[in-house]
């Protein structure tokens, strides 16, 4: 597949000398059976080539961190449309392009970050219901023991303040 996108001989044995050469060209060939064209698929090849040589391949498994890391150290410019109109930004083009590479590699380490949010949420909402329950039990006890100007009552919103 570099052949096909790459015709000078230097610049094909630049891309050719970057780690993971076999990887992506398994996903370049990917990308063009799902019908990118040619112009698309030198773009991928030239964000998987900035990616391998940026991200530290050192370790086993590469997290989003240190992608963003890497896309961030490296300025990436890519050149404005015929039109003159504005390309997406080049660099969440190379996070989201190496972090699919990485994903289908499988060398992508798993995101936990997520989680912890959406936790906290859920016992959130389990403590308010746990309140809402609370209050609803003990709304039509005040009110009777009051009567109807219950909502003139402190004790009311004093009760209320301390849920």
């Amino acid at each position: 597949m570099l052949d096909i996108l790459y015709s000078l001989p230097a610049r094909l044995a630049r891309v050719r000398a970057a780690p993971l050469v076999d990887e992506r060209e398994r996903y370049l060939q990917l990308c063009a059976d799902r019908g990118h064209n040619l112009k698309a698929l030198r773009k991928i090849s030239w964000l998987l080539f900035l990616a391998v040589t940026h991200v530290p391949l050192n370790t086993g498994t590469i997290d989003s961190r240190t992608i963003k890391q890497a896309a961030e150290r490296h300025r990436v410019h890519i050149q404005r449309t015929a039109r003159g109109r504005r390309c997406a930004s080049s660099r969440r083009l190379l996070i989201s392009t190496a972090t699919r590479f990485f994903r289908f590699i499988g060398r992508l380490a798993p995101s936990a970050s997520r989680r912890i949010p959406l936790e906290s949420r859920i016992y959130a909402e389990m403590d308010l219901d746990t309140k809402e329950r609370a209050l609803s039990a003990c709304i039509p006890s005040i009110h009777r023991a009051q009567g109807a100007s219950w909502r003139r009552k402190p004790a009311l919103m004093d009760f209320l303040r301390t849920l």
